[in-house]
Parts: C-alpha cells; sequence; structure tokens
C-alpha cells in the first residue's frame, strides 16, 4: 500500500467507523460488469493497493507500518534542515517515539502522542505533541534541552520536513503537519475513476497508536457501485 493512502499523507485521533456510502450527488453507474477502467488505471491502483486494503478503508480501518512511516519521513526531509534522520516507532501505550539525528546534538529522543489526524476534500493535517526529549549523546546539556520547547529548537536546528508540498507548523510543544498538497502530488491522489478523484472521496478522521503500526479511521463516500467494483479489478492484476 501507498505510503500516503495514510496520511492518508501521516498521512493525519486513530479510531474505527463504519463507511459511510453515498450514490445522491453522483450521476447514475453503470452496474460494475459495464464499464472497465483504462488498464493503466488498474495497474496503478494495484500498486497502491491490493483488494483486501481496499476492503479495509470501506470497513473503517486502514493499517499504517512503522517502516512506511520511516520511508515516508526520510523523504521529505530538507537538505539544510541540520537534521540527518528520523526513527519512527509507535507503541500500543498510545505514544509515539522519534529519534532523530542532529549534526550538532547528535540523537534527540522525542516522545509524544498523536492529538489528531484529518483528511477530506478540503484539508489535511496531523498534530503530533510532544511529551518529553532528551540528548543521550549529551548527558551534560540533556537536562537544559529537555526544558525548551520544540518551537525554539526548529528555529535553532531548522524545520526538518517543511518542503513545497508538505508544510510543518510549531508551537510550543505541538507540530502540526499539513500534508493536503502534498497527497495530492502521489500517485494516490491522482487516481479517478469515472470522474471520481479517490482521495476526494476518502476521508480520514481518527487514530489509534499500537505496537509497530498506526491504525487510521477511514471513511469511503463515493458511489457504492463504483465501491463494490473496484476490488474486483485488484483481483485481476
Amino acid at each position: 500500500m501507498n505510503k500516503l493512502a495514510m496520511i492518508v499523507l501521516v498521512a493525519s485521533g486513530l479510531f474505527f467507523a463504519q463507511p459511510a456510502v453515498t450514490a445522491t450527488a453522483y450521476p447514475a453507474w453503470p452496474d460494475a460488469g459495464q464499464w472497465m477502467p483504462e488498464e493503466k488505471t488498474i495497474i496503478l491502483l494495484s500498486e497502491i493497493w491490493d483488494a483486501q486494503t481496499f476492503n479495509e478503508m470501506q470497513a473503517g480501518r486502514v493499517v499504517i507500518t512503522d517502516q512506511v512511516m520511516n520511508e515516508l519521513l526520510a523523504e521529505n526531509i530538507v537538505e539544510n534542515s541540520r537534521i540527518d534522520g528520523i526513527t519512527f516507532t509507535s507503541h500500543e501505550n498510545g505514544q509515539i517515539n522519534l529519534e532523530v539525528g542532529t549534526q550538532a546534538l547528535g540523537r534527540i529522543k522525542i516522545a509524544g502522542v498523536v492529538e489528531e489526524i484529518h483528511h477530506d476534500r478540503a484539508a489535511s493535517s496531523l498534530t503530533f505533541r510532544v511529551l518529553n526529549k532528551n540528548l543521550p549523546d549529551k548527558p551534560f546539556v540533556s537536562w537544559l534541552f529537555s526544558r525548551v520547547s520544540v518551537a525554539m529548537l526548529s528555529k535553532i536546528y531548522g524545520n526538518p520536513v517543511s518542503g513545497k508540498d508538505l508544510s510543518v507548523a510549531i508551537k510550543g510543544n505541538t507540530v502540526t503537519v499539513n500534508f493536503h498538497d502534498y497527497l495530492y502530488t502521489t500517485r494516490v491522489g491522482q487516481i479517478n475513476l469515472l470522474g471520481c478523484r479517490l482521495a476526494d472521496e476518502l476521508q480520514v478522521t481518527g487514530v489509534q497508536t499500537k505496537e509497530g503500526y498506526l491504525l487510521l479511521e477511514t471513511r469511503l463516500s463515493f458511489a457504492s457501485k463504483l465501491a463494490a467494483a473496484v476490488p474486483g479489478f485488484l483481483h485481476r492484476t
């Protein structure tokens, strides 16, 4: 599964919900067996999702592994941010640990929680609150560092993941990532079936933190016949 068919674009609580399917806002759809997307669209769908993952989205649950999150973070580190790398680890107790490699301070260890994640056709964001932080390689200054806000640290060492289509706002110890523009630059954001952009019809409204993965609450709102047909295309690839 593509890394943003989480965060969807990390990427942005994590809970459970039943899918809401509405067809009234769309024209009458042909029966599933009476139309076929272009071959390139089917191939793209199969590269991003498999039929099981798509069914999970309809059921209201999508798993995003720590590996996927780490790949996303690695791809979006700004070159001049003085950040060498970021490692993401999620835990059953709802806590997320981040280990940030820096040129000046060595490793920075951060523990925090996801306070909110949201995606719909209008906005996509994730809010993370830092609970504590320390410098395992600099024990003499770690005490002072633990009392400096994340906002102040970002002014000193740079914002590690802001880019052209992915922006980060930091206030105190709360970090909010806006990934809406970024999502629509990815392959998952550009899938179109019969005039329906899948990223527009996928909603992410919550998150639960588990050991080794995040569990997203999702909702699909496009026409029921189209939703029923997509897994069949994925099975054929």
